[in-house]
């Protein structure tokens, strides 16, 4: 906005650069927003768009109505909902060219309304990012093919079936980094996915739990495309378990990365010798 300040010859280059209009956060309502923000966004041009939105129910039909004219433009969204005020009428399929999702919710409860806006994502979508809701098997059954085109997913995890539910769901994730907060202990299904590169993986609880929650994780999983793995918090760390997962996955491993008090330095020595393919090892 500075640049159309200084001169009316600068002005008029900086209105007809669109690259300059496609990235924009909307947060204050009343019509004079509107009228500034719908200037703003006819300025791209037709360009992919990149927004901030956020939302409450009181203010979602004047969301609406400034984005249906920009809606085949939009290819990232970010969005952040109020506690408990999730805009029922809200639909993310309405996204026809959305590509990256991240959702902000300022709650831990995933309501029907919420569920059901993210089961239904557009077929263009590849990356989905949700911070603040847990994501659980009972909501599965409603989510729709275009989770199986998702390349790069962020949730939080609070059983291990859900995680393998998700690694099901989505067979051409390449990125997957998860929240864990497992309250309960069962042994899993082994399972396979032969397209993740890249897995963050953290603990959320509180205390130190169980082993055997990390164990029956690390003894349940192949990866063999993997390239990246990164553990934080998780105590005690499952050394001989995950020693099996490489040997059971045979993958091209070239990047490790834990917390500073997650592995000892006789650990660390063997990783570094059983991992011929391993490039970077990060011990923070």
């Amino acid at each position: 906005m500075l640049l159309t300040r200084i001169c009316r010859r600068w002005r008029e280059i900086a209105v007809g650069m669109s690259c300059l209009w496609c990235r924009l956060s909307v947060s204050e309502d009343g019509q004079r927003a509107a009228f500034c923000y719908d200037s703003w966004l006819k300025r791209s041009q037709g360009c992919p768009l990149s927004l901030e939105l956020h939302c409450h129910e009181k203010n979602w039909t004047e969301l609406r109505s400034l984005l249906h004219p920009y809606i085949k433009q939009i290819s990232s969204l970010f969005l952040t909902f109020s506690h408990d005020d999730f805009p029922h009428e809200i639909m993310i399929s309405d996204f026809l060219a959305l590509r990256e999702l991240t959702i902000s919710l300022h709650s831990c409860c995933l309501e029907l309304a919420f569920v059901q806006f993210i089961s239904q994502p557009p077929s263009t979508l590849r990356s989905l990012h949700v911070n603040g809701g847990f994501f659980d098997m009972e909501y599965t059954s409603a989510f729709n093919l275009a989770w199986t085109r998702l390349t790069n997913v962020n949730l939080e995890i609070c059983e291990p079936n859900a995680f393998l539910q998700l690694l099901r769901l989505c067979p051409d994730l390449s990125s997957l980094s998860i929240c864990i907060s497992f309250v309960e202990i069962e042994a899993l299904e082994p399972f396979m996915h032969t397209k993740l590169q890249s897995l963050h993986i953290f603990s959320d609880d509180q205390h130190d739990g169980d082993p055997i929650e990390y164990f029956n994780l690390f003894n349940a999983l192949s990866f063999p495309n993997l390239r990246a793995l990164e553990a934080r918090d998780l105590h005690p760390w499952p050394h001989d378990e995950f020693k099996t997962l490489l040997t059971r996955s045979k993958c091209p491993l070239e990047s490790l990365t834990f917390d500073f008090d997650m592995i000892t330095d006789e650990q660390r020595a063997e990783y570094v010798t059983i991992i011929p393919s391993l490039k970077v090892l990060v011990v923070e």
